[in-house]
């Protein structure tokens, strides 16, 4: 474990790049340093689940400086009813670092800038917090290298440039632009609808004869419908009273269902004159305990 004075450990912010995450470990330790992953540094707090702010303030006591690598792991952009006009930049879409290593990277410069090193591999967008810093442009050429070698040297830490092998451990090649060469695009949104939290759908099932029938309630949506309660219309050839079907006390979401016993009056006592179509009412009550009330259409005969 590295001690409040020891200046060779670096504590280092980084996204999900794991292959230039493990370059930028291997580079500091062939200069004679020691990288901290996160995990380390929230041990270091001694707290089950510290905030954001006690993760650095470890990190700042048991590091001489605090290494920020952004990479283009996502695309994002500026929505255009909230742009300067067609020319704006903003606007468009382009790749820039995960938003917690952005966040991050504000914390530490805003607690102590001069240890605070921002490093830049491959195209990615500024973010305006540090607009006006300077970020290293890290690349596989020793001039680069050299550059965070001497940036991490002037922030206290005891760089070791010794030999060469520093020229060439870690592979800092920029990682392809998205979209493989093609333009990028905004998401368009989908054609299809999103799925409702609550989606009831019906199955109902003719066992013939004198046998009670089945009808299947179905939550094709993506939350857990509670207190589910079924009503046919009066003149609907479907009985529910006679098999006591009360409120359903639950029905997880995802197409899985609960099946209950029916009665169909028409076909077992000759109702001619009921309706074998009608819309059967389905109340529930969401997660949040909201109460939805949903139409679903069912034909006996289809």
């Amino acid at each position: 474990m590295n001690s409040p004075s020891d200046n060779r450990a670096v504590f280092v912010v980084h996204g999900r790049n794991e292959m230039l995450r493990k370059s930028m470990f291997d580079f500091l330790r062939s200069i004679n340093l020691s990288p901290l992953e996160w995990t380390t540094a929230v041990e270091l707090t001694g707290e089950g689940s510290p905030y954001i702010g006690q993760v650095l303030d470890a990190a700042f006591d048991h590091a001489t400086a605090v290494v920020v690598l952004m990479t283009p792991d996502e695309v994002a952009y500026l929505l255009p009813r909230y742009g300067h006009g067609e020319n704006d930049q903003e606007t468009q879409p382009a790749p820039q670092a995960r938003p917690n290593v952005l966040f991050e990277a504000g914390m530490a410069l805003g607690r102590d800038a001069k240890r605070t090193v921002l490093v830049e591999v491959g195209e990615v967008r500024p973010f305006s917090d540090v607009a006006g810093r300077h970020a290293i442009r890290l690349s596989n050429s020793p001039a680069s290298r050299q550059a965070l070698a001497n940036r991490l040297r002037t922030a206290g830490c005891a760089v070791d440039l010794n030999g060469t092998d520093w020229h060439t451990t870690g592979d800092f090649t920029a990682p392809p632009p998205p979209g493989d060469g093609l333009p990028l695009g905004r998401r368009l949104p989908s054609s299809a609808s999103a799925r409702k939290v609550i989606d009831f759908d019906l199955k109902y099932f003719n066992k013939g004869g004198n046998r009670i029938d089945k009808l299947q309630v179905i939550n094709r949506g993506t939350e857990t419908a509670y207190d589910v309660a079924v009503t046919v219309p009066e003149n609907a050839a479907l009985d529910l009273r006679s098999t006591d079907v009360g409120p359903i006390a639950k029905i997880p979401g995802g197409g899985r269902s609960v099946t209950v016993d029916v009665f169909n009056t028409g076909r077992m006592l000759g109702g001619s004159r009921q309706d074998n179509a009608f819309d059967v009412s389905i109340t529930a009550r969401t997660e949040s305990g909201e109460q939805v009330t949903q139409e679903v259409f069912l034909d006996l005969n289809g």
